[in-house]
């Protein structure tokens, strides 16, 4: 083991986070998180409700990873959500023009392949085009981390929005990736949010034991952020990316 390896296992050591990272394919956990970014700031993901972040990264990992439709009853199964509220966002998207509906059942429109496209190349994930009614497709699994992370948090912090999902993960992502200090400039650069929302979500984990911050010894005008999750949600979120990322897959 070299020395800036013993230097990061000790940085992962300090912050709770396992060191068994050797596995860990961090550019194909770059390319989720990123995708993650795009589609959460084009609001074609919910700015604010986790749940409708849920559903809507679901049918997408059906439609570009499995190349399959959407009902109703497959979307209750998976998340357990009532249909109501499950056939509100379907009508609304049908609406907008990102699905078509075909029975009981929900096809990609061209419209949101397009758009999907477009998040792809500027993620880095890889993709080919199709003629079949699907129209592309995707062997990256971003989109169902996408929703087992926002459901993970979900399930610790019930009632966390989309946006705090998002800068959990980018929080988790630079701990332990040592990238840069973890400071609020560094969280919206990476974000793609406003320093203003930035320091909403900030003040908001802050409040609920989510979230410490430090002075930056660097630089008195700013502050360095740390994770304090749960032991048993901080471990959970550690298994859920090592099975996304992992390059033993």
């Amino acid at each position: 083991m070299n020395l800036s390896t013993k230097q990061q296992d000790k940085k992962l050591k300090h912050s709770g986070l396992s060191t068994t990272t050797n596995n860990f394919d961090f550019t194909r956990l770059h390319q989720y998180l990123n995708l993650h970014t795009i589609a959460f700031n084009r609001q074609q993901i919910s700015k604010t409700s986790r749940r409708y972040s849920v559903l809507k990264s679901l049918i997408h990992d059906y439609y570009f990873r499995l190349n399959r439709p959407v009902s109703v009853a497959t979307l209750i199964t998976e998340t357990g959500e009532p249909s109501k509220f499950i056939l509100r966002l379907l009508r609304k998207g049908v609406e907008k023009g990102q699905y078509v509906k075909s029975g009981t059942e929900y096809l990609p429109s061209f419209k949101l392949a397009n758009v999907i496209s477009s998040w792809f190349q500027q993620a880095s994930v890889p993709f080919t085009l199709q003629s079949n009614r699907f129209l592309i497709k995707s062997e990256s699994r971003s989109w169902r981390f996408i929703a087992d992370s926002l459901s993970l948090v979900g399930t610790y912090w019930p009632a966390a929005n989309a946006t705090s999902c998002v800068v959990i993960n980018w929080l988790m992502m630079l701990e332990m990736t040592h990238e840069a200090p973890l400071t609020p400039t560094i969280l919206s650069e990476k974000t793609g949010l406003s320093k203003s929302t930035v320091s909403n979500v900030e003040d908001h984990l802050f409040s609920v034991g989510y979230l410490d911050r430090q002075q930056d010894p660097l630089d008195e005008r700013s502050h360095r952020l740390s994770l304090t999750l749960p032991d048993d949600h901080r471990a959970a979120a550690q298994v859920l990316f090592s099975r996304y990322s992992s390059t033993c897959d």
